[in-house]
């Protein structure tokens, strides 16, 4: 994981990372991968996760299918003002814990209401 963590930054550094697709492959799969989440299992890691007409980029289900932490990933540094709109996705959907990312910064959010 430190490695991982020194190539990421390294790479912020140099601007590897050049929109949202580059943050979410080469930054998000990629500590997710290194925490254990199964990465290649849509039904844990279920990309562009579909809540009502809108979509999530990731939600990490347990059991599978069952999200309980929905991540929206942005470029860096264009992350500002996504909050409202991942906040509203956990709320309706009654995931317990939402992530916004931009690859640099992580901002976890624990809603405090569930459901409808």
């Amino acid at each position: 994981m430190k490695e991982d963590l020194l190539d990421i930054r390294a790479g912020i550094a140099t601007g590897r990372y050049v929109n949202e697709t580059t943050v979410s492959q080469g930054i998000v799969q990629r500590l997710l991968h290194s925490l254990g989440w199964p990465v290649y299992d849509t039904e844990v890691v279920a990309p562009e996760y579909s809540l009502s007409g809108r979509r999530a980029d990731y939600a990490l289900c347990h059991p599978p299918r069952e999200p309980v932490i929905l991540v929206e990933v942005k470029q860096v540094g264009q992350s500002k003002g996504a909050d409202r709109q991942l906040f509203e996705y956990a709320f309706h959907k009654g995931v317990p814990m939402a992530i916004l990312t931009d690859g640099q910064e992580w901002n976890f959010f624990l809603p405090t209401e569930q459901g409808d």
